[in-house]
């Protein structure tokens, strides 16, 4: 049984993700559509000898294919996270006991007054 996603590629499986791809255009003579087949990059285009059409969904001979180029996915953005500065710092480590500190104060004043 053939996977979901080679029908959707041209019959070919899908590149691994987050690696650039080549993008080939394959036109499909018997119904004049073009099916677009994306590869890992270090495959040439002349790999695509027979494509599954996207519009009638039968296989047929690629003659030519058109190499359209490589893309390369959208990096992540793993930038380092930006250095606090001394004022910023200092508060980090007294925010938790300042706030503990104010439900204290918070729950003796409840009692007294109750």
């Amino acid at each position: 049984m053939e996977r979901e996603e080679s029908k959707n590629n041209g019959g070919f499986p899908e590149p691994l993700g987050g690696a650039a791809v080549r993008l080939v255009r394959a036109e499909h003579d018997g119904c004049g559509a073009a099916t677009r087949v994306r590869l890992p990059q270090v495959l040439d285009a002349t790999a695509v000898r027979r494509v599954v059409c996207d519009g009638c969904h039968e296989p047929f001979d690629a003659d030519q294919v058109l190499d359209v180029g490589v893309v390369h996915p959208p990096r992540a953005n793993h930038a380092r996270p930006r250095r606090l500065g001394a004022h910023e710092h200092a508060w980090r480590y007294v925010s938790a006991p300042l706030a503990a500190a104010m439900v204290v104060g918070a729950l003796v004043l409840i009692q007294h007054l109750g």
